[in-house]
């Protein structure tokens, strides 16, 4: 037994018994459930147990005024995204890309905070880059895709790089399809104006007839008589 004091009682009724004699807590000092051992507070607040909800990664220190890091992953609470998050792991940037306090695999759903989700995003631990038009594993310079649209198209429509190499440039697939859409566009005015005539311009032997020298009463012949 001993006498309880402020200094030496810090303990459940944390020396207010004034020379109340009373049972040491002994290897839990500050009588919160969490042996000193394990306690990274042990000489912290009383009046309190460690739970799940006070306590999140149960270290002895009590989350609401004593802990700065609430689930021990080694990110403080201010910048912390998920500082009441999974327990048991520190963040390295094997498991936490962005060093934002979430576990990448299990509570992150954008590893490289670029705003753009895993799900979407190319390059998932890459905050510069997130888009890959053509899917050959290569960033593309556009974020928007807009200058590779039509190659986009041809990749969508028959594969991946289908002729093997790289040669298949913005350009070369614009001008390819932008001629096939006004081949197209052409051949439906034709058949709206006339089932496929041809154009006026265009010279067909057929157009071209001889004409004779009229007899008709009205046509002078520069062989007729005054």
């Amino acid at each position: 037994n001993w006498t309880g004091n402020g200094s030496t009682d810090n303990g459940t009724d944390n020396g207010t018994g004034g020379n109340q004699t009373v049972t040491p807590v002994g290897d839990d000092t500050d009588g919160d459930g969490v042996l000193d051992s394990l306690d990274r507070c042990a000489n912290g607040k009383s009046g309190w147990k460690s739970n799940a909800t006070t306590d999140v990664d149960a270290d002895g220190c009590r989350d609401v005024d004593e802990d700065g890091d609430d689930d021990g992953d080694g990110i403080l609470d201010s910048a912390d995204k998920c500082a009441a998050g999974l327990t048991g792991w520190l963040s390295t940037s094997v498991r936490d890309n962005d060093g934002d306090g979430c576990e990448d695999s299990q509570e992150d759903d954008d590893d490289d905070n670029d705003g753009v989700s895993d799900s979407l995003d190319a390059f998932p631990f890459n905050a510069l880059l997130s888009v890959d038009c053509n899917g050959n594993g290569e960033a593309d310079d556009d974020p928007d895709c807009d200058e590779n649209m039509f190659i986009t198209a041809v990749y969508f429509l028959v594969g991946d790089d289908p002729f093997g190499q790289d040669i298949l440039n913005t350009i070369g697939v614009s001008i390819a399809i932008l001629g096939l859409i006004v081949g197209i566009m052409r051949f439906l005015k034709r058949r709206r104006s006339g089932g496929g005539r041809r154009d006026d311009d265009e010279f067909d032997p057929a157009d071209f007839k001889l004409t004779s020298m009229s007899t008709d009463s009205q046509t002078s012949s520069p062989y007729d008589e005054d």
